[in-house]
């Protein structure tokens, strides 16, 4: 079931008292559940590390206007082109 993302900070404490302690009770004492736990042990990365680079949204870029032939600067997004000037 979904929920809200742990912290780096969990993450740090769950790995710091699961030297200590059994996997479902560093869990509870980080604040998330045992499967979010097995799911740090398999990969240990922080949440912060495991995110991926994004792109620069819908792209920018010149395109040559069907009307008057000159190059203009078109902004896309996934609703609407809008045109720049």
């Amino acid at each position: 079931m979904p929920g809200k993302p742990i912290t780096d900070q969990q993450a740090r404490l769950y790995m710091r008292l699961n030297k200590k302690h059994p996997r479902e009770t560093a869990a509870a004492m980080s604040g998330f559940s045992a499967s979010t736990a097995f799911r740090l042990d398999k990969d240990p990365r922080l949440p912060s590390e495991k995110k991926a680079q994004r792109g620069h949204g819908g792209g920018t870029g010149p395109i040559l206007s069907p009307i008057s032939g000159k190059a203009r600067w078109f902004r896309f997004s996934s609703a609407r082109r809008t045109c720049v000037r």
